[in-house]
């Protein structure tokens, strides 16, 4: 499938590619379908695209680029809903917002978006009673922490 989008122009997609999220992401119901495009080789930044929408695309970032324990966070029963075993098992993303007048980026680590990468469904949840915020400043991240991260479902499509 060709895609308009505004931030790549035209791209071709596969549909098997595509990550569903039944109940929409909050905010965004009618958005359930998103293919995860890589932002650069060099970059911890993902784009998550709207199939929908072209208009439509969320940058995110692995939580464990922030914080190694992360995972710990996650609710069990979070992780059987979609499907999942163990948390090491699903591929887990926050979604990123550049405040350009304050400059500053931060996360969204008190609502992460939990991926089943055999299934591709998705959902956002939130982690109630957490020590996460919902702006958790990225500006000290440093690229070179990607190396520590833990290896995980690769599910973006490569290109």
């Amino acid at each position: 499938m060709i895609l308009e989008t505004t931030r790549f122009g035209k791209i071709e997609l596969d549909d098997k590619d595509a990550i569903v999220f039944p109940d929409g992401i909050p905010g965004f119901p009618e958005a359930r379908r998103f293919v995860l495009l890589h932002h650069s080789p060099e970059s911890p930044f993902h784009w998550l695209q709207n199939l929908e929408d072209g208009a439509l695309a969320f940058l995110v970032i692995d939580p464990l680029l922030v914080d190694e324990d992360y995972l710990g966070s996650i609710p069990e029963e979070e992780l059987r809903e979609l499907g999942i075993g163990q948390v090491g098992e699903a591929a887990v993303l926050s979604i990123v917002r550049v405040h350009r007048e304050a400059r500053k980026v931060t996360a969204n680590l008190l609502a992460p978006l939990l991926i089943n990468p055999k299934t591709r469904r998705g959902k956002q949840v939130i982690l109630v009673g957490s020590r996460y915020e919902m702006r958790h400043d990225l500006t000290a991240l440093s690229t070179d922490s990607e190396a520590e991260v833990r290896e995980k479902p690769s599910f973006a499509p490569q290109g």
